[in-house]
């Protein structure tokens, strides 16, 4: 997976500690905290918290200043408004989401999200390639979301074979026994797997 060929010495070095897998936790949990939220309904206070809370986490290496005043501007925008845009944002996430999950984790935006420089590289605490998002200019709120789960992608790409979209209830995780089972965890209890999924189970190994 070769994405980005700028000259290493040009590269910022993280100063603060962060590696790799700590860029790629604040990315994942920023992305996903946005998934699950909308899930249960997300109005303009809810965005605007994600927005200078999980979200400014993730993208305090880049360039900011323009996400404060989106959250300005957005007051003036009804709640249904807020409401259409963070369900469609969701929406359009979840499919390629869900297309990934079924193609051993590799994303069909990362090329595009590098190309036009929403991540960007740098040298991580450990004198490591990391990728960073960008919180850039008049960025959409897709590309944001796209950006995050990008970097995520790029920092630990191996964990993206365990990708897992629940059908039940269209939670975002990343469990190969989630994968297996096809629900994911909160529908188990002690690993026990609901009846009509063992069920299918049985049917499978029947026919096997």
């Amino acid at each position: 997976m070769a994405f980005g060929t700028s000259d290493r010495r040009t590269r910022r070095v993280l100063e603060d500690g962060s590696t790799r897998q700590s860029l790629a936790e604040d990315c994942r949990d920023a992305a996903l905290s946005f998934m699950s939220g909308v899930a249960v309904g997300w109005d303009k206070l809810d965005l605007a918290l994600w927005l200078t809370g999980p979200y400014a986490r993730a993208t305090r290496h880049a360039v900011h200043g323009e996400r404060v005043a989106a959250v300005s501007e957005a007051e003036n925008i009804p709640d249904e408004t807020i409401e259409a845009l963070v369900t469609r944002v969701r929406g359009q996430l979840l499919a390629s989401i869900e297309k990934a999950a079924l193609e051993f984790g590799a994303l069909d935006f990362a090329a595009e999200v590098v190309e036009r420089g929403f991540v960007r590289k740098v040298v991580d605490a450990d004198g490591r390639d990391a990728w960073i998002p960008v919180d850039g200019a008049r960025m959409r709120l897709r590309d944001r979301l796209r950006s995050l789960f990008t970097a995520d992608y790029l920092n630990a790409p191996y964990t993206y074979a365990e990708l897992f979209v629940c059908h039940r209830c269209e939670a975002v995780v990343f469990d190969d026994r989630a994968k297996q089972l096809g629900i994911c965890g909160s529908h188990r209890i002690s690993g026990v797997v609901p009846r009509d999924d063992r069920a299918h189970d049985d049917e499978t190994d029947d026919e096997a």
